[in-house]
């Protein structure tokens, strides 16, 4: 239901669009191919949940909007925005 929203959305409403007119041609010029395209698909899908699962279980707080509290955000900012910015040298 996600993905209906989203295209609703028209986030990626071009991408669907141009995913389906391709499948469209693939079938048309070669239709001994859709099988193995299907197949590639889904090999390349299987790989992003893979890839999806290995990075959560290898790094659990590495996401983004839990690298640091709140409180420890607005330090790092402000530590980060009292340095001058140094002068380079030309060498």
């Amino acid at each position: 239901m996600k993905l209906f929203k989203k295209v609703r959305e028209r986030r990626l409403l071009t991408w669907l669009i141009s995913a389906v007119i391709l499948f469209v041609v693939i079938a048309v010029l070669a239709p001994q191919q859709l099988p193995i395209v299907i197949y590639k698909l889904s090999l390349v899908l299987l790989a992003a949940v893979i890839g999806y699962h290995l990075d959560r279980a290898l790094f659990p707080y590495a996401s983004p909007g839990s690298y640091l509290s709140p409180s420890k955000q607005r330090q790092q900012y402000r530590r980060l925005s009292s340095h001058p910015i140094p002068k380079r040298i030309n060498a």
